[in-house]
């Protein structure tokens, strides 16, 4: 019995060791297990957070910084294409072609081929949203996180004002773990502008056959919105008082100061001053025009020097006088006896060099500088009467809104003009916009025989449009400088649809009623 119960112990202590160790190796195994399910779940956990995180980087206002930096560099390489690949004109939507393009530039650098007049397009691997994304992957690499898609929807692009191109659209971004388990989609909506301030002008590049391509688009729309802001100012208007000859432009300077005057840039002066004032200065007549600033009196009681009868203006009609001995008045007496025959002078009581405008003067870069273009109703040339005496139609003008702007090579809104998206299309210049914008071309680049008769506003220019000399403007800013047949810059001409434009139909040579352009 002894031994019996000895060997139901053994036994039972053997399978109550063996249960204990079945329920350890059990326990272990579900702790394992809870591990493993933990360290799972935490994998997870970590992968979706690693995606969440990398999700928050790419907000709105990133990705339109991206955006805007792809469609800028887009508008560059688009604009510098058409030169000589023209964008397709779309019916009705003029835009079809050139929307498409930027579209297709932003989703992955290369726009399709068919937008193209003759087929060829550009492209660049570097300039992508496409691009933007395989960046980005090669830095999410590290943390197993990759953009999975990037989907441009609702694209559209169009001019909103003269010198802007407005674009929006949605982006729907995806990014996912590289297992495949975990991804987060979201939606982006992006407005923003591009400027075309400062890119070449493709319609004059392409026009000019390549000798004009670094003309820029440059804007003062704060001081040239319209045509009308070139218009002249009157900065005096003839009274009984006044008198004078021809016309000029020039630089003005006081009598007292015209001394100081360089003596190569005297015949680009006029001297303003009273009769005797201007008479005192030393070789006067080295000047280029007089601005008396004294009273013209009309005695009747007066003759030339040369026996000739001289007289008076009343109501616009010469009455001669008879010889009477040489008593003449010193106003009349000057104009027969010294070098101011032959040179352009007006009479304007009252009027102040203060009262011209400041010349812009890019060359010399020379500050407070006054300038003024006057002209008068004759020609010291037209008869032998002396018609010095009269002032009907005596103006002097502030032209120098005008002259800035031209020698500038600024813009302008011009309905008759193409805008910017129609300058991107083969015959820019049979297009006009509300949005249409024009400029001047003067300078050797744009001179030769041919434009010399040619108006010098763009889309005149080139669709060989006759035009008038300008008073004032480069190329006729006295009657000499009218008369010349070559010109260093070349003529500045206008039609006369341009010149009422631009408000400065008095200034055109063809205008009737004052002194002609040339000699």
């Amino acid at each position: 019995m002894v031994e019996l119960n000895k060997q139901s112990k053994g036994f039972l202590f053997v399978v109550t060791v063996f249960l204990m160790l079945t329920y350890i190796l059990l326990s272990i195994s579900v702790w394992v297990k809870s591990i493993e399910t933990s360290e799972r779940a935490y994998s997870e956990f970590y992968k979706e957070s690693n995606v969440e995180l990398a999700m928050e980087q790419i907000t709105s206002e990133k990705l339109d910084k991206v955006s805007s930096i792809i469609l800028n560099r887009a508008l560059f390489v688009l604009n510098n294409h058409s030169v000589s690949h023209p964008i397709k004109a779309g019916s009705p939507d003029e835009a079809q072609y050139v929307s498409a393009s930027f579209s297709q530039w932003l989703v992955n650098g290369s726009p399709d081929q068919s937008n193209f007049e003759d087929g060829i397009a550009p492209s660049e691997n570097s300039s992508s949203l496409s691009a933007w994304a395989k960046g980005l992957n090669a830095s999410l690499a590290s943390i197993g996180v990759y953009v999975d898609d990037v989907n441009v929807s609702n694209f559209q692009i169009y001019q909103s004002d003269i010198d802007v191109l407005n674009y929006s659209f949605t982006v729907d971004l995806k990014m996912a773990d590289k297992s495949g388990t975990t991804s987060v989609v979201r939606k982006y909506n992006i407005n923003n502008s591009l400027n075309i301030t400062g890119i070449p002008d493709p319609a004059i590049a392409r026009a000019s056959g390549g000798l004009m391509p670094g003309r820029r688009f440059y804007f003062e729309k704060s001081l040239y919105s319209d045509g009308s802001a070139l218009r002249p100012i009157t900065r005096y208007s003839g009274t009984s008082n006044s008198a004078g000859q021809d016309w000029f432009y020039g630089y003005l300077t006081n009598a007292s100061a015209a001394g100081s005057v360089n003596q190569a840039e005297k015949k680009s002066y006029a001297i303003v001053g009273t009769y005797d004032e201007i008479r005192s200065v030393q070789n006067f007549s080295d000047f280029g025009a007089f601005i008396v600033t004294t009273p013209a009196n009309h005695p009747k009681n007066c003759t030339r020097t040369d026996g000739t009868l001289a007289g008076y203006f009343e109501n616009g009609t010469f009455n001669p006088l008879k010889y009477t001995g040489n008593n003449c008045d010193p106003e009349i007496d000057k104009s027969d006896q010294d070098a101011t025959t032959k040179l352009p002078f007006v009479v304007a009581p009252g009027f102040s060099i203060d009262s011209a405008g400041d010349c812009p003067d890019i060359p010399n870069k020379i500050v407070n500088r006054k300038c003024a273009l006057f002209v008068t109703a004759y020609n010291s040339s037209d008869t032998p009467v002396d018609k010095k005496l009269s002032y009907p139609n005596i103006r002097i003008y502030d032209i120098e809104s005008l002259r800035d702007f031209t020698l500038c090579g600024y813009y302008i809104h011009d309905p008759n003009a193409p805008s910017y998206v129609q300058r991107l299309f083969n015959n820019s210049y049979s297009y006009n916009s509300s949005n249409g914008i024009s400029t001047f071309l003067i300078g050797q680049y744009v001179n030769g025989t041919p434009t010399d008769s040619w108006s010098r506003l763009d889309w005149e220019l080139f669709g060989h449009k006759p035009g008038f000399e300008v008073r004032g403007m480069p190329g006729c800013k006295d009657p000499s400088m009218c008369t010349l047949s070559e010109t260093l810059t070349g003529r500045f001409m206008l039609s006369k649809e341009a010149l009422e434009y631009f408000g400065i139909l008095e200034l055109g040579c063809n205008y009737p009623g004052i002194a002609g352009c040339k000699r």
